[in-house]
């Protein structure tokens, strides 16, 4: 598996493509927004290539040492076959001088069990792959997440770091409206 810097045109397809239809709405960043960010070099997308076909995908925003994992996926048709573990340690093993950021939808606000399940297996994912779950919980957006990252930082810390990224990303009116920490 190589993986691969992903460029303006490539960025659009792969949103347009797979992002929307692997991620709720209430979870997408506007492709308006990507696009702002990258231009600012403050946005990152990757591909995980195997055989020259695209097997996966990432999208970072990268606020100095700190950075959000935004959007993480595998196309379908190559799920189950190891290759978001594979993917996911590169990426981990390239940014090793970096703090990651993931944000996981919190198992204690699913709607059904089905949801919950789905919810504690990409945790259960991203543990297994050697990121950390926080204690930190926020409410972004109306959506509940907690918070993994890729050092074992004591709360305090994940908490400075990760809302100086969100103050860095938007207006901060729009910050003090839609981030909770809690």
């Amino acid at each position: 598996m190589k993986i691969k810097r992903l460029y303006k045109k490539e960025i659009d397809f792969i949103y347009k493509k797979y992002v929307v239809n692997h991620f709720d709405e209430d979870e997408l960043r506007p492709l308006k927004s990507i696009k702002y960010l990258y231009k600012k070099k403050l946005y990152k997308c990757f591909k995980a290539v195997v055989d020259n076909v695209t097997v996966g995908y990432a999208f970072f925003y990268v606020n100095g040492d700190d950075i959000l994992l935004d959007y993480f996926g595998i196309i379908d048709k190559y799920r189950s076959k190891g290759y978001g573990s594979l993917f996911l340690r590169k990426i981990l093993k390239k940014l090793k001088k970096k703090t990651i950021y993931i944000e996981v939808e919190d198992p204690d606000f699913s709607i059904n069990e089905n949801d919950r399940f789905i919810r504690e297996r990409r945790i259960n994912f991203y543990s297994r792959n050697g990121v950390y779950l926080s204690d930190l919980k926020v409410l972004l957006f109306d959506v509940n997440y907690r918070i993994m990252t890729s050092k074992s930082n004591d709360y305090e810390t994940t908490k400075n770091h990760f809302l100086n990224m969100y103050i860095s990303m938007m207006p901060l009116r729009n910050f003090e409206k839609n981030v909770v920490v809690y």
